[in-house]
């Protein structure tokens, strides 16, 4: 009868000979391409103000607090 000692390290053998040919002998999967994005995003439109004053220095900051 085949002790454990010889029979773990042969199924673990077997496991990596067949992992082996798997790899090298089938062909690769294929790949599909994914969609490439936009060139340019479409433009957002938030309902903010794209240009907005804003003061220029701290006085007048605390004047429009």
């Amino acid at each position: 009868m085949i002790s454990v000692r010889l029979a773990v390290p042969a199924v673990l053998v077997a496991a990596a000979l067949a992992g082996c040919f798997t790899y090298f002998i089938l062909p690769p999967p294929l790949v599909t391409v994914v969609p490439q994005l936009p060139e340019k995003m479409p433009e957002l439109r938030t309902g903010i103000p794209a240009n907005i004053d804003r003061p220029e220095t701290p006085d007048q900051f605390l004047q429009a607090a």
